[in-house]
């Protein structure tokens, strides 16, 4: 079965993988620079505003999916998280990583926004070897990356990842839609997003307050 996450683990999955890449020594993340860099505004799309609590849901899943590790180091007052992406992906390198993590940032990318943002993390990759990597994602018996057809007015096709959540149309932009429109569009999904991680919350709760119940009413 094919792996699917929704926009807030894809956005906290690709943070990390970022962040392993790009400032290695900061990594892994404390809660604090996660949910900082899930809500930063440049290399993101759509742009968030995760609270600490949708964050630390997000992170409680993806543990239980087995995409992420919470540290506790021997002496430091703050957990820290990393990501098992790399291993869970099969990604053989970290031109890989690179890769997967920018679609997971901003969902869809040409061949030469791909070069331009992936090589930004550590490693610089031309436009033969992002070739060759985009070719051998789609190739996988479980592809992991697709390529989409060029769009009216577009001079070039898009890739996206194949990793999106249950009931989302990998969409790209195609330059019909108004600035306004994909605003409301980006900031629906993230508020629908928001409204699944409440609701799992106050499920939680009721069931703890049926099992307190339960036990008084046991004694």
């Amino acid at each position: 079965m094919a792996l699917t996450l929704s926009l807030h683990k894809r956005r906290v999955v690709g943070v990390l993988m970022e962040k392993a890449l790009s400032t290695p020594d900061q990594y892994p993340l404390t809660l604090n620079s996660l949910v900082s860099g899930c809500n930063q505004k440049s290399n993101r799309d759509p742009q968030l505003e995760m609270t600490r609590a949708a964050v630390e849901d997000t992170l409680d899943d993806l543990r239980e999916q087995g995409l992420v590790i919470f540290v506790d180091r021997e002496g430091a007052r703050t957990r820290r998280y990393k990501t098992t992406a790399r291993i869970e992906l099969a990604l053989a390198s970290e031109k890989d990583m690179a890769v997967i993590a920018e679609l997971l940032l901003r969902g869809f990318g040409t061949l030469n926004e791909l070069v331009r943002r992936a090589s930004r993390m550590r490693h610089s990759i031309d436009t033969s070897e992002m070739e060759g990597l985009l070719e051998a994602f789609t190739q996988r018996e479980t592809p992991l990356i697709k390529k989409l057809p060029r769009a009216p007015g577009q001079k070039e096709p898009r890739y996206t990842h194949c990793l999106w959540g249950e009931g989302e149309e990998p969409e790209p932009p195609t330059g019909t839609s108004s600035p306004r429109v994909a605003a409301a569009r980006n900031a629906l999904q993230s508020e629908v997003e928001t409204l699944r991680v409440r609701q799992a919350e106050l499920e939680a709760r009721l069931e703890a307050l049926n099992a307190r119940v339960a036990e008084l009413e046991g004694r």
